[in-house]
């Protein structure tokens, strides 16, 4: 499959995040962005690419260990990340 680079407007944080995430990640965000984005007039295969993509991240986090996060330490993360970058 061919692929072609678009470019969206997100918040400057949403930018350096998406950057410095793993491959990984940013191809499940494009997989997930192209599933939203296609044409409705196949919504079976849009809907099965969509769980399969989402059983994936569920599956690497799992492997990773960060399949049982609080929202408590996600904040405190985040909030980490954004101290360190700052200095």
């Amino acid at each position: 499959m061919t692929t072609e680079a678009v470019t969206i407007e997100v918040s400057p944080e949403t930018a350096r995040v998406y950057q410095n995430a793993p491959l990984e990640r940013r191809q499940a965000v494009s997989q997930l962005l192209e599933v939203w984005l296609q044409d409705e007039a196949e919504p079976q295969l849009t809907c099965r690419q969509a769980t399969e993509t989402i059983r994936s991240i569920q599956a690497g986090s799992v492997r990773k260990g960060t399949d049982r996060i609080t929202p408590e330490e996600i904040e405190a993360e985040i909030q980490a990340v954004r101290r360190e970058r700052r200095s």
